[in-house]
């Protein structure tokens, strides 16, 4: 299954927790980081996302004329 784009968020991980009524102790957090070919940088960003992840936050990437990165920390559930 693919992760769905709309849970990668540029928020910060306490907003995120703050919002949904959770803490930040309530998850384990995995830093996905990935530098690769300019059109091929968010396949390869997708394919790092843990499956057991709920949510990416703190998203950013750029791009340049043939590479590019992207990184941000998954939240994944401490009691899911």
């Amino acid at each position: 299954m693919k992760f769905p784009l709309e849970k990668i968020l540029t928020i910060s991980a306490r907003d995120y927790c703050e919002m949904n009524g959770k803490y930040l102790v309530d998850y384990t957090a995995k830093g996905i980081h990935v530098n690769e070919h300019d059109y091929k940088v968010m396949e390869s960003f997708l394919k790092q996302i843990p499956a057991d992840a709920e949510v990416v936050v703190e998203y950013r990437a750029a791009g340049g004329n043939r590479w590019a990165w992207a990184n941000g920390t998954a939240l994944i559930p401490r009691n899911p």
